[in-house]
């Protein structure tokens, strides 16, 4: 079966933007939350992403790191220039430290580290979207 096409049977859970310029990653993370019941639009770069942002709301933002255009960090710098409130959280390799720190002082929530246990993943997307619901 094409899980690409398999019709949700539940209302979605939230709509999420996932930046990333490969391909296959993409379309596995898009499968992993639209199984989990995210609504998720993908986004090659970060003028795509920008795009998508001026056009429509999100309840989350994942971010690569390295994008065809320019780094994660500038984008989520950008992002809360004009968007203080929506968790952006990093899908990365990046592993350092010193280099997560920098994630969180751009305004990021927090980072999945590749390689990325799914499950978990979404377990923390769900708890802070659920957070994030709570507040307002």
């Amino acid at each position: 079966m094409n899980q690409a096409k398999v019709a949700r049977t539940q209302p979605s859970r939230g709509s999420i933007l996932f930046v990333d310029d490969d391909q296959d990653t993409r379309d596995l993370v898009r499968i992993a939350l639209n199984q989990a019941g995210y609504e998720t639009v993908l986004a090659l770069n970060s003028a795509e992403a920008l795009s998508h942002l001026r056009s429509n709301s999100f309840d989350l933002i994942l971010l690569d790191w390295f994008l065809e255009d320019e780094t994660g960090i500038e984008l989520c710098r950008q992002i809360r220039s004009f968007n203080e409130r929506t968790p952006v959280f990093f899908y990365t390799g990046v592993a350092y430290q010193t280099e997560i720190d920098r994630a969180l002082s751009a305004g990021a929530q927090g980072c999945f580290i590749k390689p990325v246990d799914v499950a978990e993943m979404v377990k923390t997307i769900s708890s802070e979207l659920k957070k994030n619901g709570d507040e307002g």
